[in-house]
Order: structure tokens, then sequence, then C-alpha cells
């Protein structure tokens, strides 16, 4: 699982650099993707190698990562 998530952090870091295409209607929300992928892989992590028990992060996952109108 880990090993996919850095394939598709990989694939949004160059579609990023590739998407900035004047005058779109609609804009992929790179950075916040890029911040979910960050927090499942620190989910990930901490279930492989506990240090002890933690309350779980109930902050959920935007989920949304397109918008209409300017670049976010």
């Amino acid at each position: 699982m880990i090993r996919q998530l850095n394939a598709l952090e990989d694939t949004a870091r160059r579609s990023a650099q590739v998407a900035d295409e004047p005058g779109q209607r609609y804009f992929f929300d790179y950075p916040r993707l890029a911040a979910d992928i960050e927090r499942i892989r620190h989910g990930l992590e901490n279930y492989l190698t506990p240090s002890r028990a933690q309350p779980r992060d109930p902050v959920e996952l935007s989920g949304s990562y397109s918008a209409e109108g300017r670049k976010p």
C-alpha cells in the first residue's frame, strides 16, 4: 500500500507540473491531494509500527479535488 501511495504521489506531482493551462474553468487541487496522501501514509505507518496505544485522528479526508473558477 505504501508503494502504491508513493506511485500515486509521483504521478500527481508530475501531473501538477503539466496541468497549468491558462483559461481553464476547472482545476484539480493537487496540494489537497498531496496532503491526503500524506495523512494516509502516516496512518499506515502508525498502524504498522505503533509506539503505544494512541487515540485515533478524527479529522476526515477532504476528498473533493476539483474546483470551478480560480485556481486554489
